[in-house]
């Protein structure tokens, strides 16, 4: 693939087919209601495993594949830039190398975060945008371990996402 082929692929991969406002909330009103329906149909305890093993197992995939696709560099760096590098037009954050394998972000304005609000849609939004960071992570690089404990959509005032690449012993 060519350099603008990636580019675009991990765009695609980031953002889907749109990045409207109007397009993520009619999609996020989707997930919404099939979410609905499995709690109605199944239980909420069922319901909302099979909504979440759903959207973990869409995402997981659809990142393994790009990642295939696209990395050259497995190593934590190479994560960062695959999937961070896109995110500069979408949130403010702060990076910092706490060591070579180590990495926090701590993101203060998000605009997936804002379109959810101005929706009314943050509860799905967290559970479509926010849970799926792990199955990214997952999905590029099984290795890497991610933590995080505030989220903006959940009204915490920054995101903080945390990623380490075991040392070799």
């Amino acid at each position: 693939m060519t350099p603008e082929e990636k580019k675009a692929r991990i765009e695609q991969t980031l953002f889907g087919d749109s990045l409207s406002a109007d397009a993520m909330e009619r999609e996020l009103r989707l997930f919404q209601e099939f979410r609905n329906h499995l709690i109605e149909t199944l239980g909420e305890e069922k319901g909302s495993q099979v909504f979440a093993e759903f959207i973990f197992n869409r995402t997981e995939r659809g990142w393994k594949e790009t990642a295939e696709l696209c990395i050259d560099d497995n190593s934590l760096k190479g994560f960062v830039d695959l999937f961070w590098g896109p995110l500069k037009k979408s949130l403010n954050y702060e990076e910092e190398w706490v060591s070579e394998d180590r990495v926090e972000f701590k993101v203060t304005r998000c605009t997936v975060c804002e379109a959810c609000k101005k929706a009314g849609l943050t509860d799905i939004g967290y559970h479509v945008y926010c849970m799926t960071d792990p199955a990214v992570v997952s999905g590029i690089n099984p290795e890497i371990r991610f933590e995080r404990t505030h989220t903006l959509m959940q009204g915490d005032a920054y995101c903080d996402h945390c990623y380490s690449y075991p040392k070799e012993n």
